[in-house]
């Protein structure tokens, strides 16, 4: 305990945290800007400026890697880092994985249902940043970050009940084609609602260690 209070523990790892979560926020907020204003004709432009989103997370993924790996000694425990960079990870390549199948599926519209999970991943970035913000001083801050992760969670049910509902309507089409494009769709913005819950559980696994 006493060696652990002399090494000094590397904190860029919260600055990297940070830009990484408003980097989630971005990529939601541009997710829901273009599904509210949907147009078949801008759909490689959608992509194009997803894709620069999805490279600069992944820039800082890459830059908590070799941090991870170098570090004497970190300000959370290491497969906490790493798992948590994962799944802010996730939610960006999800976002842009979408709007790469608005693009190679020449999307026409945009119905309800998809509308609603980009908004609904919209909210939880929000929520998401705020969490990944306390995370800087997480001792004073555990009953926060313990409520917010309940509002993550409540999200990605809600987000659920919505992917139930789109796959109900979508198996009424006879449609084959159609329901392969759709299903792919909301199965990706599910899978980015499940990466927030995903985070939630690592922030939470980071809170449990300091009990």
């Amino acid at each position: 305990m006493v060696f652990e209070w002399l090494v000094p523990k590397d904190n860029e790892f919260y600055n990297f945290f940070e830009e990484q979560a408003k980097l989630v926020v971005i990529a939601s907020e541009k997710l829901s800007e273009i599904l509210e204003n949907y147009s078949p004709e801008k759909t490689e432009i959608y992509a194009n400026e997803m894709k620069d989103i999805e490279h600069k997370a992944d820039e800082i993924a890459a830059k908590i890697y070799i941090k991870t790996a170098t570090s004497f000694m970190t300000p959370i425990d290491t497969e906490r880092i790493i798992g948590l960079n994962k799944e802010l990870d996730n939610i960006v390549d999800m976002i842009e994985k979408f709007i790469s199948m608005c693009n190679v599926y020449e999307l026409t519209g945009i119905d309800n249902y998809t509308l609603k999970l980009g908004n609904l991943l919209k909210d939880t970035s929000v929520i998401i940043q705020k969490n990944v913000s306390y995370l800087r001083d997480a001792e004073k801050n555990k009953e926060n970050i313990s409520a917010l992760n309940e509002n993550i969670r409540a999200k990605e049910r809600e987000g659920d009940e919505i992917f139930k509902a789109a796959m109900k309507e979508l198996f009424k089409s006879n449609d084959a084609i159609h329901i392969i494009k759709m299903r792919d769709v909301y199965d990706t913005l599910e899978d980015a609602m499940d990466a927030c819950r995903e985070v939630a559980d690592e922030i939470s696994d980071i809170i449990t260690k300091l009990a």
